[in-house]
């Protein structure tokens, strides 16, 4: 056998690998930013590709055939395992930055609609400032590592090509993925709860004066009074947001690490 021979036949099993690492910038925070060039992203999962294809335990598929109509239902496969660990990794985020977007329409801050850079979608600024603060907490506790680390974890316990690997995608996958964003949602609405609270007794108080007298144009500085109140809660509750979020990201964390070692299935 040639030395091309032999280069070749790993050839379809690194696509596979490169196929399950590329689905993790789909969904996986900062990787699937917008503010991050397509480019740096293309060059990051080959880099990637080829520091892990050394450790990866492939001798079953080494040989397997180069073709597109063999290949393609694998690299589906595998680009789906590795967007359910991005998945994973990213539903506290975006449970966070929705209840900044709950406390910003409850403020009138929706209106000033702006486009977050990070995920490529209008949004206001309450829920990308928390989207932000979100980010760095996720960074800070190791979220980058952990999801490489899990992902690695993948290929010892979903196999590349191999009925194992294909069954992730199944119904306690998606039991794993339901559950947190569940938790993702509650803690959502715990965060916004504060905020739409005193929002909704001041509105209360606001209609019992408007009643009592009618000739006061309450409208004039009512915006005001309810932007200031909310943003005061919101920061008397610092603490409350960061403890949540440090213990949703922690659980996020623990499930994602154990579901990658195939211990969820």
């Amino acid at each position: 056998m040639s030395s091309f021979q032999v280069i070749l036949q790993h050839i379809p099993v690194m696509l596979l690998v490169l196929s399950r690492i590329s689905g993790v910038f789909i969904f996986a925070p900062l990787l699937s930013s917008g503010a991050m060039p397509r480019q740096v992203r293309v060059y990051l999962a080959g880099a990637m590709t080829v520091a892990v294809y050394p450790a990866v335990d492939a001798t079953h598929a080494i040989g397997m055939e180069l073709s597109i109509w063999s290949l393609l239902p694998l690299m589906t496969q595998e680009v789906a395992i590795g967007a359910v660990v991005g998945l994973l990794a990213s539903i506290p985020l975006l449970a966070l930055e929705l209840s900044g977007v709950v406390m910003g329409q409850q403020l009138g801050l929706s209106i000033a609609a702006v486009l977050n850079p990070s995920l490529d979608i209008p949004g206001d600024n309450l829920g990308q400032l928390l989207f932000v603060g979100a980010t760095l907490m996720y960074i800070a506790m190791g979220g980058m590592e952990l999801v490489f680390g899990s992902l690695v974890n993948t290929f010892d316990a979903m196999p590349i090509g191999t009925p194992a690997a294909a069954a992730v995608i199944g119904r306690d996958t998606f039991e794993v993925i339901t559950g947190l964003l569940d938790s993702g949602f509650d803690m959502a609405m715990r965060i916004a709860m504060p905020v739409v609270v005193i929002i909704f007794v001041e509105t209360v108080i606001v209609g019992f004066i408007m009643k009592t007298v009618p000739s006061l144009n309450i409208l004039s500085f009512g915006f005001p009074i309810r932007i200031i109140l909310g943003v005061a809660v919101l920061a008397a509750s610092i603490t409350f947001v960061a403890t949540t979020l440090h213990g949703e990201l922690e659980f996020v964390f623990r499930t994602l690490h154990e579901w990658s070692l195939g211990g969820l299935r």
